[in-house]
């Protein structure tokens, strides 16, 4: 690893850890936007790692047209690591995270929206998204069989990511104050 994605990954987890008290069955929007968003910052900082993969044959860095997705989805990653202790609190074990989520694939940006909004609004696995979206994935100018369609996601995600989704894309009960009103006096 070199010195920019260790000082990146070491102040990403200096960052979740210092905020980890904050997250509770009250914590609001805006400050799991604020932890999580840290996060995806560092990654994106921190510089991609190229799969090697893309949507598009022969594609191999970005050009007019062309992006690189974070296919974790950094954002997402980060209320993965929140809500399981032994990440915020072994240092090799978040990095290793912190390295899958600089993992890219080279696509169009039409393609990097649509994946983006699966990201927040429909229930689909991390795993399946390029898949379900009709994304083909090729490495070089080959196209990939089928059955390696599907992403390489660690499977501790993979089970989280599915309570996620059936929380209605919330990682924890989230604290929506009450509007005071007088029901209670009369």
């Amino acid at each position: 690893m070199n010195n920019r994605t260790y000082e990146y990954c070491l102040t990403a987890w200096n960052n979740l850890k210092a905020n980890a008290y904050r997250w509770h069955p009250e914590l609001n929007t805006n400050a799991e936007r604020t932890i999580s968003r840290m996060f995806y910052q560092s990654v994106f900082d921190s510089l991609p790692y190229k799969t090697g993969l893309s949507s598009t044959p022969g594609a191999k860095s970005t050009w007019e047209g062309m992006v690189d997705d974070h296919y974790m989805a950094p954002q997402t990653v980060a209320k993965f690591v929140m809500e399981n202790p032994e990440l915020i609190n072994d240092y090799k074990k978040f990095q290793e995270i912190f390295l899958f989520c600089r993992r890219t694939i080279v696509v169009t940006k039409e393609e990097n929206n649509r994946l983006a909004q699966i990201t927040k609004k429909q229930p689909v696995l991390t795993k399946d998204k390029y898949y379900h979206l009709g994304i083909k994935l090729y490495h070089g100018n080959e196209e990939l069989p089928t059955m390696n369609q599907v992403l390489d996601v660690p499977e501790s995600f993979t089970k989280w990511e599915n309570k996620f989704i059936k929380n209605n894309f919330r990682p924890t009960t989230v604290y929506v104050p009450k509007k005071p009103n007088l029901d209670e006096f009369f």
